[in-house]
């Protein structure tokens, strides 16, 4: 039985756990916070190997990818930059003899189509709504990456208010995600009044104050904007969403359903989210060393 070292990194947590190849975990999911410096990073990825010491690993993570080989460039959550590391090569000089890399949302719509939702389907889109608001593409068999990797990177998508950009509030993740929609309901509100994501989420599910309700507004309308541009562009037959903000507000969901409707052009695919929970990058970096072995 082949044991594989899997990771899931991601710009705040850095999960961990060895696994076998049907999908059985051999350990406890290891949990902890994401090194915010090039050394501490690299250091902790080598000692993690030299630790369990299997001939394969296997790591999704929030970055560009190379070739399934280079970190180009990772962003931690206090906004350093971490880039050009040549995983492979690195690994391959203590010993390891396969190692796969992959964007974590790339590994993760793979996750889903050889252990999720997504089994069985032919087009499949999985999108994370977390510290950042990214996608992975699967079509007929086939990830889709695009020319240097960037093919799901969703998040992007600008806001379709003039007033947000006049606010240097650029992008649906800006708005939306875990790092930023506290930082950005602050701007709009122009006051300091949510510390962190959880906080505005759970205000935003009780509150009556009409210009957070405002704001409010406009987060539930970019995600339904947003999920209803990605079914335009990709027509799959499912998008399963995780990410920490939806898997502790799953209530969003309810509002996107509802509301991409009056925005497609295509018909409404199934949207789930995720069965694998937390786990997802870990089993997606398990399920990329099935695909890039076909």
């Amino acid at each position: 039985m082949n044991k594989v070292l899997v990771f899931d990194i991601g710009s705040t947590n850095f999960r961990y756990a060895l696994m076998n190849e049907e999908g059985k975990f051999l350990t406890k999911v290891f949990f902890e916070k994401t090194p915010s410096n090039k050394k501490e990073f690299l250091d902790k990825i080598i000692k993690t190997y030299k630790h369990f010491k299997t001939d394969t690993v296997a790591m999704s993570i929030a970055s560009a990818i190379k070739d399934n080989k280079i970190i180009e460039k990772f962003e931690t959550y206090d906004k350093k930059i971490i880039k050009n590391i040549n995983i492979y090569q690195i690994l391959s000089k203590i010993g390891c003899k396969k190692i796969f890399v992959e964007n974590d949302c790339n590994s993760s719509v793979l996750g889903e189509v050889f252990f999720g939702y997504g089994k069985n389907k032919k087009s499949v889109v999985y999108v994370t709504i977390s510290s950042g608001i990214g996608a992975g593409i699967f079509e007929n068999g086939r990830l889709i990456r695009g020319e240097d990797g960037f093919a799901g990177e969703v998040g992007y998508i600008p806001p379709f208010r003039k007033k947000l950009e006049d606010l240097g509030i650029k992008s649906w993740e800006y708005l939306c995600s875990g790092k930023t929609v506290h930082l950005s309901a602050n701007k709009f509100l122009k006051k300091d009044i949510f510390k962190d994501a959880q906080d505005f989420f759970s205000t935003a599910r009780k509150t009556k104050d009409k210009k957070i309700l405002e704001f409010v507004e406009l987060v539930h309308e970019h995600n339904a904007r947003g999920f209803a541009t990605i079914t335009n562009f990709f027509n799959p037959s499912i998008i399963i969403v995780g990410g920490g903000v939806i898997l502790n507000n799953r209530w969003l969901i309810k509002e996107i359903k509802t509301r991409m409707k009056k925005y497609l052009e295509v018909p409404q695919p199934a949207i789930k989210i995720t069965r694998l929970k937390e786990k997802v990058g870990l089993y997606g970096s398990l399920a990329l060393t099935k695909y890039l072995s076909k």
